[in-house]
């Protein structure tokens, strides 16, 4: 009898438990890419998301206009394939190494932060191994080996190759 009472309370607590990980399962996963943040000087810009192909081609992926303060966010329905991609904002852009892996990147600096590689990335390795290689190459000339060597480094083979 003792064993039947510790079931029936067991039961429905169970049960929550398997509701509340399926419901923050589903909150979780997506099966696309969420790129948001703020570019403060970006006010009422608009803006394009493009993966840079082979031949100086580019797919533009996503369109969207930035609100007064800068601040943006748009979704991709489907992951990105590992690639290099570029968000362009008015006459400044941005590099991303993307593996395919990533589900939310937030991006917040201005566009002068962006231009120096100083603007905080979130969500992207690759994309901040690539501000780290050309954070090294902006620091004044530095040889192509120590290039070569600061590249070999890097987990993200795009962000290798680009730099």
């Amino acid at each position: 009898m003792i064993q039947i009472v510790k079931n029936i309370y067991f039961l429905p607590i169970l049960l929550l438990m398997s509701l509340t990980q399926c419901s923050s399962s589903e909150e979780q996963s997506t099966d696309g890419l969420i790129m948001k943040g703020q570019i403060p000087d970006a006010g009422n810009l608009s803006a394009n998301f493009v993966r840079n192909k082979p031949n100086n081609q580019q797919d533009v992926l996503a369109q969207f206009d930035f609100d007064a303060d800068g601040n943006f966010q748009f979704e991709l329905e489907e992951q990105p394939e590992p690639g290099i991609y570029i968000l362009s904002v008015g006459t400044s852009g941005m590099i991303f190494a993307l593996d395919g892996t990533e589900d939310v990147i937030e991006l917040n600096g201005s566009l002068q932060e962006i231009g120096r590689f100083e603007h905080e990335i979130k969500g992207s390795k690759g994309t901040q191994e690539i501000m780290d290689l050309m954070k090294i190459a902006r620091t004044g000339s530095p040889s192509p080996e120590e290039m070569f060597e600061a590249a070999k480094k890097a987990d993200n083979l795009f962000a290798e190759f680009y730099t």
